[in-house]
């Protein structure tokens, strides 16, 4: 039997709907604490995330670009939080279903002959033109509909936090890292109903 997983391509929701959904979630979530007791990233950090969202696409109904481009800022702020806290949640239900239901997400349908897709190839991490910066970057990944490339500091441990940068380009720059120090580099493609796939982490020094 297959282990039931969550539904987290938010990008397929309107602006509207994205507010209720993140509503739901974090009104699911707080009811169900007994299932779910220390959320990552908290729930106060979905509220606030939320809150700025909802007042900029209250804002951005006027059409004014810098307002439009304020709001979509806040709707990928939003998307990311809301895919971050599914893998606490999916990790935390270990494939119990009513708790997977509980937590206000909506679930993956089954799929019949979906095909896998591959492992990200050529996986660079070279140093960018900018003090502090790394590029990191694969091979295009057929079926991929977005791209995961994350980071963390050496040495790499058990409570190791990964910094991720959602995207859908698979080359990106990583600024504001400190120079002279080491890091692990690893991209992950996701797939058509959430499939996904990782790089080996590679090690590299920053400039």
């Amino acid at each position: 039997m297959k282990v039931p997983r969550l539904r987290i391509d938010f990008s397929r929701l309107s602006d509207a709907d994205l507010e209720i959904k993140a509503q739901a979630i974090h009104s699911a979530m707080a009811a169900a604490a007994s299932f779910f007791p220390t959320p990552t990233p908290p729930l106060a950090a979905l509220d606030g995330a939320i809150t700025v969202y909802s007042d900029r696409l209250a804002r951005a109904k006027t059409r004014d670009k810098s307002q439009v481009a304020l709001k979509n800022d806040a709707r990928l702020n939003l998307e990311q939080i809301l895919i971050t806290l599914s893998a606490y949640v999916m990790n935390t239900a270990n494939g119990d279903e009513a708790k997977l239901v509980a937590s206000g997400f909506d679930l993956v349908k089954p799929a019949s002959n979906l095909p896998p897709i591959g492992i990200p190839e050529n996986f660079s991490v070279v140093n960018g033109i900018n003090e502090g910066e790394i590029v990191s970057s694969v091979d295009r990944v057929n079926g991929a509909k977005s791209y995961i490339h994350e980071y963390t500091a050496d040495p790499v441990t058990p409570g190791s936090a990964w910094t991720q940068e959602f995207t859908t380009v698979r080359k990106l720059t990583i600024a504001n890292l400190d120079p002279g120090k080491k890091y692990w580099f690893r991209v992950a493609a996701i797939g058509p109903r959430q499939q996904i796939t990782y790089t080996n982490p590679q090690l590299r020094m920053v400039a």
